[in-house]
């Protein structure tokens, strides 16, 4: 009965994230393209704002090569409700530098984030950041 259970979510998580990139792309390599564009899963492309891969640039500086994008911010259920997350030491520090503030809470691989801060960073990078659900 579990595994029937079990391969049902994972089809309903594969459905839900059918948005996210299958391959991200260096922030400067996306800069320097005509049209930045990737691949999502369900087959169609996303493309970013060059003004939003600018923003990127500037508050990051010199690291910014380093980064790729979309910035994804999971949602994993476990966390408490409200939680989310930001993975990698580059990416935390651009969404700290971003929020203009100490976040609640980081560590050196990931920076935590309230609902509240996810809305703002969304509103700003509506097209260089996304939200994967995982279980």
């Amino acid at each position: 009965m579990n595994s029937v259970l079990d391969r049902f979510l994972e089809e309903e998580l594969r459905i839900a994230n059918k948005h996210l990139p299958y391959q991200k792309i260096g922030l400067c390599e996306a800069l320097c393209m005509d049209k930045p564009e990737v691949v999502l899963r369900d087959g169609s492309t996303h493309r970013f704002d060059k003004r939003e891969l600018q923003l990127l640039k500037d508050l990051l500086g010199e690291l910014a090569c380093e980064v790729q994008v979309p910035v994804i911010i999971y949602y994993q259920y476990g966390l408490g409700k409200g939680t989310y997350y930001v993975a990698g030491k580059l990416e935390a520090l651009l969404i700290s530098k971003l929020l203009g503030e100490k976040p609640a809470y980081t560590d050196r691989e990931k920076i935590f984030l309230s609902r509240p801060e996810v809305i703002y960073i969304r509103t700003i990078l509506r097209t260089t950041s996304t939200v994967a659900f995982i279980p």
